[in-house]
């Protein structure tokens, strides 16, 4: 077994098991991903925004959702330029 701490919870996992779980789990999420149309869908890159251990990214993160959020309709201006402003703090 393979213990990892992130985020101050601990995890064990069994070797091998959890690495064929998720390989099953991308080759079944990558179809369902391009034929989702039942809503606006948003791409952020975990490899480049550290947003669970990095408040500078996670900053960044929530201003894209909130940017695409106003894009889209669903945030008024107002209340997002607020939302930017609280962020910024």
């Amino acid at each position: 077994q393979e213990i990892l701490m992130t985020s101050g919870y601990i995890y064990q996992q069994e070797l091998g098991l959890n690495l064929n779980y998720y390989k099953d789990l991308n080759a079944h999420y990558e179809p369902w991903y391009r034929q989702y149309n039942a809503s606006s869908k948003m791409i952020i890159d975990g490899d480049r925004y550290d947003f669970v251990n990095n408040n500078d990214d996670r900053r960044t993160v929530l201003h894209m959702i909130d940017q695409r959020l106003c894009e889209l309709g669903k945030l008024d201006k107002e209340t997002y330029d607020r939302l930017c402003k609280d962020q910024d703090a």
